[in-house]
């Protein structure tokens, strides 16, 4: 029984997309920002993001976010998605992303890592404009500038997030 599912399953991902090649959103500018800032509590900078449709169903984003000021902030990092249903008006999509925060206060720097879903919602109107909406698990692995023990307390914690993004 279980094997039957299983092939069912993938055989429903094999099934062609009855929609919107996602080839026309190929090129898109935004800015996501996360409602969580993990485990530490450091929140993080809105993070502008650069989104490009490799195929058909696969997507990559280069995204960083910059805060200046007494505690200043640098995180770049790259995100790879999957869609698992792209419609005309939306993609539902699983998300793996990773990088590093870096921040001037007591050397702190972080590497992260996210993965879950998410949905981009486009209106009939505005074609070129997605809406994003992500959740998931994040984690963050810290080191307080100690070389030693550069990955010392890996932390973990569910992440939500939001952003628009606008397809050339």
């Amino acid at each position: 029984m279980r094997s039957l599912l299983i092939v069912l399953a993938l055989g429903a991902l094999a099934l062609p997309a009855r929609a919107v090649d996602n080839t026309q959103h190929a090129l898109g500018l935004g800015v996501l920002q996360e409602f969580t800032g993990g485990s530490s509590g450091l929140g993080r900078p809105t993070q502008i993001s650069l989104k490009v449709a490799l195929k058909p169903r696969l997507e990559a984003s280069v995204m960083f976010g910059m805060t200046l000021g007494h505690d200043s902030v640098f995180v770049p990092g790259f995100k790879a998605a999957w869609v698992l249903i792209p419609e005309k008006n939306m993609n539902l999509y699983l998300a793996g992303a990773v990088g590093i925060d870096l921040r001037s206060v007591e050397g702190l720097h972080a590497v992260l890592y996210q993965f879950g879903p998410g949905l981009e919602l486009f209106a009939s109107d505005w074609p070129h404009v997605g809406f994003t909406l992500e959740f998931g698990l994040a984690g963050e692995a810290i080191s307080k500038g100690d070389t030693a023990n550069a990955l010392g307390t890996a932390a973990q914690t569910g992440f939500g997030a939001a952003g628009i993004h606008y397809y050339f």
